[in-house]
C-alpha cells in the first residue's frame, strides 16, 4: 500500500510533532567520514547545524533535537500554527532568546533547564542502577498528562512499538483522521491498554 501524502496526515492549523529523516544522494558519506575516499566532512556537519537553527528562528516550526550523522540526517520538528498566526507584519514569526524555537509557547510550558532535567531524569530510568526518585517539579506535569511517572517512562521507552504516524491518548488518536477524512487512525491496542493504567 503507497504511503498517504503529508497533506493528508497533517493539517495546517494543527501543531503536529514529526520525526524526519532524509539521506545523502547515493547514499555516499558527504557529512562525515567517508570510507572510500577516506576523507572527513565533518565541516558540513557544522554548517547544516548552524543552518537548522538558523532557519527556525524564520519559520513556524521548532527544532526539538537532530542528529546529523555520516551519510543522513535526523530531526524532531514542530509545527507552530499558532506562532504563524501571530506574526507580525514583518516576514517569519519573532525567535526567542535561545533561537533554537519560534516562540517560548508550546504544550508543556517549561523552561530548556527544565526538560534538560526531565530529560536526564528519564534516562536515568531507563537504567535500573540510576533509576532515582521522581524530582517533585515533575508532578504537576505528569497530572496535566494524565498518567503516572512509570506510563511517561514507558511511553519513552517503547514509543515506535506503541504509536505509528499519530501519538497521544486513545481518545484524540481515535478521533483523529487525514484532512480528506478517508482515513481514520486508531490507538494500537497495547498503547490504548497503557493509558488506561495510567
Amino acid at each position: 500500500m503507497a504511503r498517504m501524502s503529508r497533506v493528508e496526515v497533517f493539517a495546517a492549523d494543527e501543531i503536529a510533532i514529526v520525526h524526519v529523516m532524509n539521506r545523502t544522494v547515493r547514499r555516499c558519506f558527504l557529512l562525515g567520514d567517508d570510507p572510500v575516499s577516506r576523507q572527513n566532512y565533518d565541516h558540513r556537519k557544522v554548517w547544516i547545524d548552524e543552518q537548522l537553527v538558523h532557519q527556525a528562528r524564520y519559520f513556524g516550526i521548532d527544532l526539538l533535537c537532530q542528529a546529523i550523522l555520516s551519510n543522513h540526517v535526523h530531526l524532531v520538528l514542530r509545527s507552530r500554527p499558532d506562532v504563524v498566526q501571530e506574526r507580525s507584519g514583518r516576514p517569519g514569526p519573532d525567535a526567542n532568546r535561545e533561537g533554537t524555537r519560534c516562540s517560548n509557547k508550546g504544550f508543556l510550558a517549561m523552561s530548556k533547564a527544565e526538560y534538560l532535567t526531565l530529560l536526564d531524569w528519564t534516562a536515568r530510568r531507563q537504567r535500573a542502577d540510576r533509576a532515582g526518585a521522581t524530582p517533585h517539579q515533575f508532578a504537576p506535569l505528569f497530572d496535566r498528562l494524565g498518567i503516572s511517572a512509570e506510563t511517561w517512562c514507558q511511553l519513552v521507552r517503547n514509543f515506535s512499538r506503541l504509536f505509528s504516524v499519530v501519538a497521544g491518548k486513545p481518545t484524540s488518536v481515535d478521533s483523529h483522521c487525514s484532512r480528506s477524512g478517508s482515513h481514520r487512525y486508531r490507538t494500537k491496542r497495547t498503547a490504548r491498554e497503557l493509558m488506561a493504567t495510567a
